[in-house]
């Protein structure tokens, strides 16, 4: 069995850094208990999130202008979803692929996890992963520096595309680790 299986990497864009801020995409990807590879992408609608009454931040706006053109596209471009359709499509794609107790990485749990999770209570929804198995990337990071030098793959700031680095420098801190 390989050890990232029943393993998942989630990223965000928000607007904002606050809890509440606008969440404009989820990426995630992970090795299901099947063994196969799967990923999900959304893109939220900033009007409606806006409009429930999550924040944007003008430095974080202000930020996002001054990211190479493609990450800003992402933003912009593209089919979005209803929250709560692409909070439901999250959690039943989570379902589908991994078993009840998988382990859910972020690249620092003190930001990703906390504004999925208002989102989530926004709409009385259950969180779809229990939070003793939320596990953190940046802290491997710092246990195995050897890793540093890691080349990206894609559009940096875009959900999906920085799940998957995030999910392959796990994959290779992991073989450092156990090498």
């Amino acid at each position: 069995m390989n050890c990232l299986q029943n393993n998942v990497m989630v990223d965000i864009e928000t607007l904002g850094t606050d809890i509440g801020s606008v969440i404009v995409t989820i990426g995630a990807c992970g090795i299901g208990m099947d063994g196969n590879y799967h990923d999900f992408y959304a893109r939220l609608s900033m009007s409606e999130s806006i409009g429930l009454g999550f924040k944007t931040n003008g430095s974080t706006i202000k930020w996002w202008l001054e990211q190479e053109d493609a990450a800003r596209q992402e933003l912009i471009n593209g089919d979005t979803k209803d929250v709560v359709s692409a909070l439901k499509g999250f959690a039943a794609w989570l379902g589908r692929n991994f078993d009840a107790d998988f382990r859910i990485w972020c690249n620092g749990a003190s930001f990703d996890f906390p504004m999925l999770k208002a989102y989530f209570l926004k709409f009385d929804m259950k969180v779809p992963w229990k939070y003793w198995n939320e596990r953190d990337l940046r802290t491997m990071k710092g246990i195995c520096p050897a890793i540093e030098n890691f080349k990206f793959d894609g559009t940096k700031h875009s959900a999906l595309d920085d799940a998957k680095n995030q999910f392959e420098q796990l994959n290779l801190i992991l073989k450092t680790i156990a090498a």
